[in-house]
Parts: C-alpha cells; structure tokens; sequence
C-alpha cells in the first residue's frame, strides 16, 4: 500500500509541514532553520531532510497520540535534548510503526523519482535505536526528531492529537 498517492491526507499534512518549516525558519525558530537549511544541502543532508520529514508526518499521522504527546512535551522553541522521556515513548511507538509498516511507499529519490518505502528511509538514514541500520552518527535521529517536533505542533494546531 502507498501512502502517497493523489492528493491524499498524508500529502496534504506533509505539504502543511514543509509550508510550515519554510515560515517558522523565516520567525528564526532553530529547528526549523536547521531543516531548511538541510534541505539546501548543509553538510550534505539534503536527503535526510526531504525523506525524514514525510516519514515523520506518516507516522503522525497513524499514530496522532503521539502528536499531543510532542507538542505537550516538547516546546516548538525549546532544545531536542533534555526530553528523554518523551522521546523513549516516541522512538518506542517510532520503531514498531517502521517494523509494521516497512513497505508503504513514504518519499521519492530526490533525482530519480523512484518511490521508497518507510523500510527503506529508515534503514538508509537512521540509527539501530530508530528502527534503522546505522550503529555510529547521529544526523538522521536529529533530523527526524526536528521534523517531529515541528510536525506535532503543526498537525496539533489543526486538530490531529489524538
């Protein structure tokens, strides 16, 4: 099953997301310069940036729980560290979702188009403890957990709490 097809809920909340990455850089909000600014290529990250925030709207999205329990937890200006306890709940949730979901379509190689799945995201840019493959670095954690946390608040704005 792909999650992005038409123009579906998933593509619209993601759509919202970025819309709300891009405005939220321009007010100066730290994590949100951070994607942008990774999304321009910043220390080669492009990728991580364009496939990590879809995979964080998805798993949003099926499991909105999670949108209160971030957006409750952890400020929209506030440091992504500090707040281990949020994010052991998060990853918990984070790992099984891409264990039961692995091969939903969620992005699209930058250059070739060609659909990944959640598995495939996961395992190519995030670490062991975050359902990916990655035993050393630490981009992509810190990459999804900015795309989460900018995620949450944005969906819990419109009602997505659960």
């Amino acid at each position: 099953m792909a999650i992005r097809m038409g123009k579906t809920r998933f593509n619209r909340a993601s759509e919202r997301v970025v819309a709300v990455v891009g405005l939220l850089a321009d007010a100066g909000v730290p994590d949100a310069i951070e994607l942008v600014d990774r999304r321009g290529g910043k220390n080669n990250l492009q990728a991580h940036a364009a496939h990590l925030t879809p995979l964080a709207v998805a798993f949003l999205l099926r499991h909105p729980r999670n949108v209160g329990l971030i957006a409750q937890g952890i400020r929209l200006r506030g440091a992504l560290s500090g707040r281990e306890r949020v994010w052991g709940k998060v990853r918990e949730a984070f790992v099984q979702f891409v264990q039961a979901s692995s091969g939903e379509r969620v992005s699209r190689e930058i250059r070739t188009r060609r659909p990944l799945t959640i598995g495939e995201v996961a395992h190519t840019y995030l670490p062991e403890g975050w359902g990916g493959s990655h035993t050393t670095g630490g981009a992509g954690a810190s990459t999804l957990k900015r795309a989460l946390k900018i995620a949450a608040h944005a969906l819990a704005t419109v009602g997505h709490r659960g």
